[in-house]
């Protein structure tokens, strides 16, 4: 155990990218943050979708700083998990519990003493508290981190008493930090500040080999001096990218897959943090797996004799990660099956409501420009190309997601910024009032000065504009709204195969299957097959 004070200091320039290549986003449709962030692993930062959150309206005082009198108040007998920031043990930075009043207590009295350097710099982190206080409501979830497998497969196992989740709540005063990591099962991670700011330093995956010492362990400080000293950190001077952000009150970063980082607080910060998964890198979690899996064969390859080693192998690298092939194979079921029966109750209501009369979405020229759009991309950042097999908008349960799916079948045939904008700009003015969805279109066509601008984004191959707004614009979406449910299941359909296929899998005894996974991918497949022959395949 060694004690550490962090210095603020400034990396190398010639190794770090400027802030614009990490872009600050306002108000952009779900489809775009889906094909060119979070289905290329793309970090962006979010502003103005946290506005109207209650934990930013009473965990921040007037003048931006939290709230230590409410939050003592209302949590003040919850017992959280804190970080000694000057501290590092086995590579990450030791804990201990506190009531939630003794923490805000230490805190202002270090405030007070102007943040010695004498006095140990505690930070509360990962502390789960949607989990403690379900119906308090401090945020909602941003509608571009909705489609959640991690959470959605633990809030499944809340009956169970066995249930966790990846939600967590930060709180730590200036020059508190967290070492180099990259996040649990190599999820996503998105972090919300409700006050202060931080500052991220984001390695793309691969750079971490350059950061770590002669006897391959992970640097805990990457701004430390010893990183420049080569009988330590060898290779630290191959290091090619890292992307430094300001991350500022109200700003939401997403942290893509894989992704190693370090963060620091500049002022005293309060963040919401989740981790997360989903379709787009479901492939980079399970490569991660097997990679753990065989670590761990390897650290006890000499007790291989031993009865049951494959069997401990899997006790082991569920102690080291949080999760073995068995709860891995529970988690794919889990998300499988809710999908499978959506997806059958959209093909029934197909059947029963044929969509010839639905006009496509997309001209065949705009589609054409996307799919080019979508090589230069992959071809530029060695991207894997089956993340672009099936992008589109998810249905989500909530108003904001529906209004943000309504948008999108506005303007994704808009290929000119300035009609989109006029586009997106009279369907916000329509749909305030919340009217019901055809009220909306009846209104949306009595705005006058704006239809020609509306005529002119589709081509004239496609049915008139009018035409389409006197029909059921629920029915005109259904074209989109299948998009993610097949992108899942052909994901899930891709990693069931492998787990399938891995050696180490047929190891696993059966009474720890809750349902056996030959099953679930013999119902994905059906499905996807019943997709194809319906002819929707050519929409999604």
């Amino acid at each position: 155990m060694m004690n550490i004070y962090h210095e603020d200091s400034e990396l190398n320039q010639a190794r770090s990218q400027v802030a614009d290549d990490v872009p600050v986003l306002n108000d952009i449709l779900y489809d775009v943050f889906f094909e060119e962030f979070m289905a290329v692993n793309r970090p962006c930062l979010f502003s103005g979708i946290t506005d109207g959150w209650r934990s930013i309206k009473e965990w921040v005082d007037s003048d931006g700083k939290p709230n230590y009198q409410y939050l003592s108040q209302h949590f003040g007998d919850a017992v959280v998990p804190v970080a000694d920031c000057k501290r590092e043990q086995y590579g990450s930075q030791p804990k201990e519990n506190m009531l939630m009043r003794d923490f805000l207590s230490y805190w202002k009295a270090y405030i007070k003493n102007d943040y010695s350097k004498s006095e140990r710099c505690l930070y509360l982190k990962d502390w789960h508290f949607t989990r403690e206080f379900p119906d308090y409501g401090a945020y909602r979830t941003p509608v571009y981190f909705t489609s959640d497998w991690l959470n959605e497969f633990w809030d499944s196992k809340q009956d169970s008493q066995s249930g966790d989740d990846y939600r967590f709540v930060y709180m730590g005063p200036k020059n508190s930090w967290t070492p180099l990591h990259a996040d649990v099962f190599r999820s996503f991670s998105w972090s919300a500040n409700i006050c202060g700011k931080k500052r991220w330093l984001l390695y793309p995956p691969g750079q971490e080999v350059f950061l770590r010492g002669r006897h391959g362990n992970l640097a805990f400080d990457v701004t430390s001096p010893e990183m420049h000293d080569v009988t330590i950190f060898p290779r630290f001077s191959e290091l090619q990218y890292c992307f430094e952000v300001i991350q500022n009150a109200g700003e939401v970063i997403f942290v893509p897959s894989g992704w190693h980082h370090q963060v620091f607080n500049l002022e005293d910060t309060i963040s919401i943090n989740h981790n997360w998964f989903n379709g787009c890198n479901i492939d980079i979690v399970w490569n991660f797996l097997q990679t753990e899996l065989l670590a761990v064969k390897r650290s006890i390859s000499d007790c291989r004799e031993m009865d049951e080693w494959e069997e401990q192998c899997q006790v082991i690298m569920k102690a080291n990660t949080g999760i073995d092939y068995a709860e891995f194979s529970q988690f794919l079921t889990t998300i499988a099956e809710p999908r499978i029966q959506l997806l059958s109750q959209l093909l029934t209501q197909y059947e029963l409501s044929p969509m010839s009369d639905v006009p496509h979405t997309y001209s065949d020229e705009f589609e054409n420009r996307k799919i080019d759009k979508r090589r230069n991309i992959i071809n530029g950042n060695d991207i894997r190309a089956e993340h672009y097999v099936q992008l589109g908008v998810s249905l989500e349960s909530n108003s904001d997601a529906k209004e943000l799916f309504n948008e999108t079948s506005i303007t994704d045939g808009c290929s000119d910024p300035e009609n989109k904008g006029r586009a997106l700009s009279v369907h916000r003015d329509n749909s305030a009032d919340r009217l019901p969805e055809r009220e909306k279109v009846e209104k949306f066509q009595a705005n006058k000065g704006h239809d020609d601008g509306i005529r002119d984004l589709r081509s004239e191959d496609e049915v008139d504009w009018e035409t389409n707004c006197k029909m059921d614009l629920r029915r005109c979406l259904l074209s989109n709204d299948r998009r993610h449910l097949v992108f899942d299941l052909r994901r899930l359909k891709d990693v069931i195969d492998k787990l399938l296929m891995e050696l180490e899998f047929k190891f696993v005894k059966p009474e720890r299957l809750i349902v056996n996974p030959v099953e679930i991918l013999d119902k994905v497949k059906t499905m996807l097959t019943k997709v194809e022959n319906s002819g929707l395949n050519e929409r999604v």
